[in-house]
This record gives structure tokens, C-alpha cells and sequence, in this order.
């Protein structure tokens, strides 16, 4: 999501919420889920991003380098940024791919898959994950990459009335596992996040919703430690960065294990987007350029998991 006066979005959404429901817009509110709630200050890795991922909204580990990119807009191109040398020394151009509103990014053993779903006002048709092979020819310090193209819609959707940030149909993370993608979207109306499953395969596909979590905030950024044991999702709520950490679950079932909502308010109005595992204690989180700095921040998982 592109740079904002989270103020004046604030007053907005506020307003745009006392409509009347769409068609398929008329799910009650999610029940609140018990969780534990703990207050966690993160270490700042990078006090300022360069210039060029002033719209930072996405971490991937790669290759030795932290992977990102800008949204909305911004450049069909991928970013690796050293974290010793505080700059970007890599540069992915994606051929046959344009950045509507790049949100995510996602890996496995072979690709990289770039989520095109960001959807602030709920009336895209055109949603879509890229993806581009590991195996890619240098030039320098940049690659040149076609990417194949996975176009998918939510069939529960039925309206696509424009609602800016007023919609239950906004997207910013996703994560790759085994055969299948799993999209978590960014609920404005309700504030949960519903889980959706996609193939990796491209072509065109309804997504098929698996579950869904009342986090009573917007989710920005999903990640999963190496160790496939924890989840983590980043994002914000009333202005105020957190993270929820889901841990103890039994396969790809993330939400029916232990959950930890951990909250640092000394960052209010941190436009938390990215999230990614260093290692499998280390979480680091993204902000993009705003009333704050873009910043790096890093968590300790186990720092985390034994805070009261």
C-alpha cells in the first residue's frame, strides 16, 4: 500500500464502515479469540532505507541478501539489499509483469512469487501472483527475468463496488508451502484475515477459502520460520505496529495452535508492511517511508515466546 496520511485514512474508513453492507459484505463480526498479548521492543537493524524502497512492502531471505519491493506503481523490479553494507547491491527487473500493486513476496526451492493483489478499494478483477525461476542469467549486478503468471478471484466475493479501505477484499501477504500458496487477506471492514489456498501452478483460478482469524487489526506480511513450526503475521491496528505469532500448530491448520499478539507502541504510526525469517529465531519486519523513517526492525522469536 502506497504511503499515507494515516490520519486522514483513519476519518475515512471511519466513515466508509457506517454504509450499509454490500451483498456480500453482511458476515456478522468475528467473535474476539482469547490470545496472549506481550510487549516486545524490537532492535532497529537499518535506521533508514535508501530512497528507492521508500514504499518497502515486502522481505524475502535470498541469496545472502534481504529481497524487496515498492508498491503500487512502482518499478516491476525486485530489490536485494545488503544489511552490512546498508544498501541495495541486486537488481531483478521482471519482464512481461506489471506492478499494479505489489504487495508480497514468497519462496520455495525453485521460485519466487510476487503477490499483484493488493486491493484497497475491493474492486480488482485482475488479481495475480507472479512467479520467476531462481535460476536466472547476471549481468553485473542485475538480472533480466520472465515470469509466468497465476491469476486467481475470491468466489465468495460477489460486489466489486469501490470501497477504499472499507473493503473485506484486500490482500498483502501470502506464503509459499509444498504444492499450494496460502493468502492471508486484509480485512478493513471486520478486521480478521481470511485464509485462502491457491495452486502454484499458472493459469487461472478461483482461490478456495480454508479458514480465517479475528487478529482485530490488517495484516501486511506473513512468514514462516525455517523450521515450518511458527507463523508469523505482520501489520497494524489503529495506527500501532504489531505482529501475531502462531505457534503449536498441527500441519498447515496455523490458527488452531497458540497464538502471541506482541505490541510495540514506541513505533506508533510505523507503516509495518514486510516480514521475513533471518534464521529461525530471528523475525525481521519492514516499514515503509511515512511520519517514520522505512526502517529494518528484528525481533527475537524466543524473546517473544518468554516475554510475560
Amino acid at each position: 500500500m502506497s504511503t499515507f496520511s494515516y490520519i486522514a485514512v483513519g476519518i475515512l474508513a471511519g466513515l466508509l464502515l457506517l454504509l450499509p453492507a454490500k451483498k456480500d459484505d453482511t458476515a456478522e463480526r468475528p467473535a474476539a479469540v482469547p490470545m496472549k498479548t506481550v510487549h516486545v521492543l524490537p532492535e532497529i537493524l537499518v535506521d533508514s532505507l535508501p530512497e528507492e524502497l521508500s514504499e518497502s512492502s515486502a522481505l524475502l531471505v535470498w541469496n545472502g541478501l534481504i529481497w524487496t519491493l515498492n508498491d503500487s506503481g512502482g518499478e516491476s523490479m525486485l530489490y536485494g539489499f545488503d544489511l552490512k553494507k546498508k544498501k541495495v547491491v541486486k537488481r531483478i527487473v521482471v519482464l512481461g509483469a506489471e506492478n499494479h500493486d505489489w504487495e508480497s513476496l514468497a519462496t520455495d526451492k525453485k521460485y519466487i512469487y510476487i503477490g499483484d493483489f493488493g486491493n484497497n478499494g475491493g474492486w480488482r478483477r485482475d488479481l495475480r501472483v507472479y512467479r520467476i525461476p531462481k535460476k536466472m542469467k547476471w549481468h553485473e549486478d542485475t538480472a533480466r527475468v520472465e515470469a509466468e503468471k497465476i491469476a486467481f478471484h475470491y468466489p465468495e466475493q460477489k460486489s466489486f463496488i469501490r470501497l477504499p479501505l472499507a473493503s473485506r477484499w484486500d490482500c498483502e501477504a501470502f506464503l509459499a508451502l509444498e504444492d499450494s500458496l496460502y493468502v492471508f487477506t486484509k480485512d478493513w471492514k471486520w478486521e480478521e484475515t481470511q485464509l485462502y489456498k491457491l495452486p502454484k501452478t499458472p493459469g487461472e483460478v478461483p482461490a478456495r477459502l480454508v479458514d480465517s482469524f479475528y487478529v482485530k487489526g490488517l495484516v501486511t506480511g506473513a512468514t514462516m520460520s525455517p523450521d515450518k513450526k511458527t507463523l508469523v503475521l505482520s501489520g497494524y491496528e489503529s495506527f500501532y505496529p504489531y505482529l501475531w505469532v502462531f505457534y503449536d500448530f498441527p500441519g498447515h491448520d496455523f490458527f488452531s495452535g497458540k497464538v502471541i499478539k506482541v505490541r510495540y507502541p514506541e513505533y506508533f504510526m510505523a507503516q509495518t508492511e514486510g516480514v521475513t525469517f533471518l534464521d529461525d529465531d530471528t523475525i525481521l519486519v519492514s516499514s515503509e517511508t511515512n511520519k517514520l523513517p522505512g526502517r529494518i526492525y528484528a525481533f527475537s522469536l524466543q524473546k517473544i515466546l518468554s516475554a510475560k
